[in-house]
């Protein structure tokens, strides 16, 4: 039985980072990862010391102090940095240990294979329903910051790109850019072009830009929402000085259904967790995260000035590890 069991272990973790490494354009890498395990000198090592919840090897090593397996292992297999590793010797004649440059498509298997173990020996004790549960287990540390004006972003937000839009959009007359439409004669023409060339959402970002720049309420709203946004703007650069990432629900809840907002406003309280990294000119990201009734849950990680480097490899280190989330939701529906 140990044997059986050892065998479905080990076939199991290489189809997890055959998965993975397939994810990543690797496919000679994903096919051939730790063939080695199935020779003889490996595998019955491995039904010896089998554990079910950890690797053989650190039971063969608490009893012989080495690894005859790992031994054998490490030698075949160039994703353990381990292999890129020898005894060097020195100008000054010395001997010490030394390793070259590890490929780059070794260290990424390396992290495949590194998942896929821990996945692989949790099993059901492995619990990725919670996204910063999982990045506190990775040695993250989370910790609560305080943003006081998040709350007005959707109201700041809701009143500069509108007076934006509207500004920018006034070039679309019909005449040098975009659409345009016949008339008998050009203010005919300036009107039906606007008028049927653009949607009913940005007709009404343009009504509500022109009232927030006209003269009686540019200073009680325009110029009130760029200071607000200054203020949020310092909040979030506070924040940073805890932290270097920024968790945060990317909706109020799970994806809607098409149709599921029929008064515009409510629609744009949605966006209540996502216009505040708009107006601060912050790097963000959103990745899906779980589901809740069959409806896809999203996490928005939010970087510093410039810190979109942070966030990508934050947000890709989960979606490697939680392949199942990108998927299409259970329900599959939109009625």
């Amino acid at each position: 039985m140990r044997a059986i069991e050892h065998f479905k272990t080990i076939t199991h973790h290489r189809h997890l980072v055959r998965q993975y490494c397939f994810r990543l354009g690797l496919y000679y890498q994903g096919l051939t990862h730790d063939l080695s395990k199935y020779s003889p000198s490996e595998f019955w090592r491995g039904v010896k010391y089998y554990q079910g919840d950890r690797s053989p090897n650190d039971a063969e090593r608490r009893e012989n102090g080495v690894s005859l397996a790992w031994l054998h292992h490490k030698g075949r297999n160039r994703h353990h940095f381990e292999y890129w590793i020898d005894y060097c010797i020195g100008d000054d004649g010395k001997v010490y240990m030394g390793g070259c440059k590890m490929p780059l498509k070794y260290v990424a298997e390396m992290f495949c294979d590194r998942i896929a173990a821990s996945r692989n020996y949790n099993r059901d004790n492995y619990d990725d329903s919670f996204a910063l549960a999982y990045y506190e287990k990775e040695g993250a540390e989370i910790v609560d910051v305080s943003i006081p004006h998040i709350t007005s972003g959707v109201d700041v937000y809701y009143i500069i790109a509108p007076a934006e839009a509207s500004s920018n959009l006034a070039r679309y007359d019909g005449v040098g850019f975009g659409y345009r439409a016949s008339g008998k004669d050009i203010v005919d023409m300036y009107i039906k072009s606007r008028s049927t060339g653009f949607g009913e959402e940005v007709k009404r970002r343009i009504m509500i830009g022109n009232y927030v720049l006209s003269a009686g309420y540019y200073d009680a709203y325009y110029l009130t929402a760029l200071k607000v946004r200054t203020l949020l703007k310092r909040e979030f650069e506070k924040a940073f000085e805890q932290c270097d990432i920024l968790a945060a629900p990317s909706a109020s809840g799970t994806a809607f259904k098409f149709g599921a907002f029929s008064d515009p406003l409510a629609l744009y309280m949605e966006d209540i967790c996502t216009v505040p990294v708009n107006l601060i000119g912050a790097p963000s990201i959103s990745i899906p995260v779980g589901f809740k009734d069959g409806m896809p849950l999203g996490m928005q990680l939010i970087g510093p000035t410039l810190g979109e480097e942070k966030i990508l490899q934050a947000a890709y280190t989960f979606e490697q590890d939680h392949p199942e989330f990108t998927k299409t939701a259970p329900k599959g529906e939109f009625e």
